[in-house]
């Protein structure tokens, strides 16, 4: 009988830079587009990026380890609620027809996430922190509007 070995090598983005700033954990069903990179939505702008992927030690989800940064820092809350927002989410409805809803030609490419926070002041999320990424966010997290004050420093907190 024949036998073949395969060596798979897993090659790091060249391009790629480690960031300074909140250092937080990820968890996902599955990655699908997200990869190390991948941005990191708060209402379209992006404040960070994707640093690493890897299986979690139950092999039951995708464990991402995610960097805000620095000056957004006091954006993330123990509230704040994560989703998956790769590719292109079409919904159809009587009365609106047809609605295409991307947050930009790169997540659908490359794949991203997005996150809100909620009004009700929350402590700051800490480094290590982890959240939960939903497959897609619920209306009530759109429409959160915190009045956050940050700065470059991030020093600043929920007002």
């Amino acid at each position: 009988p024949h036998h073949t070995e395969f060596i798979l090598e897993v090659l790091d983005d060249p391009t790629y830079r480690p960031i300074e700033g909140l250092k937080i954990t990820l968890h996902m069903k599955r990655l699908g587009k997200v990869s190390q990179g991948s941005p990191i939505y708060y209402r379209g702008i992006q404040v960070g990026q994707i640093e690493a992927t890897r299986l979690s030690d139950t092999a039951q989800r995708a464990e991402l380890d995610a960097v805000i940064f620095k000056k957004y820092a006091s954006l993330v809350r123990q509230g704040s609620q994560f989703w998956n927002v790769s590719g292109i989410e079409t919904s159809l409805s009587l009365l609106g027809g047809l609605r295409l809803n991307t947050t930009s030609f790169k997540s659908v490419l490359e794949g991203a996430l997005a996150f809100a926070t909620p009004e009700q002041s929350s402590p700051r999320a800490n480094h290590g922190s982890l959240f939960n990424v939903a497959e897609k966010p619920e209306k009530r997290w759109l429409q959160w509007e915190p009045n956050i004050d940050f700065d470059s420093s991030g020093a600043k907190s929920l007002q």
